[in-house]
């Protein structure tokens, strides 16, 4: 599994984003201006975002899988046909702040 940490300055939300993407198959968000964390595993966004040069980039080695499956869960869970939905839970939260210190 290839996860990889992406940090962009996105002018339309006028905020650091920090992207987790995951095999290329999935996204996790985190607004730094809302401090929302978003899921979503559309090709399109995942698309955009990886021919998006980022302020910041590198590949995260050590994660457990557990974590991974339990954000992409949790994650599944927030989207509304292909709307994102913000998540609230403690866990994802957790997590996501885990991986992105790595």
């Amino acid at each position: 599994m290839l996860l990889i940490l992406k940090k962009f300055y996105s002018k339309k939300a006028d905020s650091m984003l920090n992207i987790l993407i995951l095999d290329n198959k999935h996204l996790f968000i985190k607004s730094e201006l809302t401090n929302e964390y978003r899921f979503t595993d559309s090709e399109i966004w995942i698309k955009n975002f990886n021919k998006q040069s980022a302020k910041d980039e590198k590949t995260i080695e050590k994660f457990d899988l557990e974590d991974i499956d339990y954000l992409i869960t949790k994650g599944k869970d927030n989207l509304l046909g292909k709307k994102m939905l913000p998540i609230k839970d403690s866990k994802y939260i957790e997590i996501f702040e885990k991986l992105i210190k790595l």
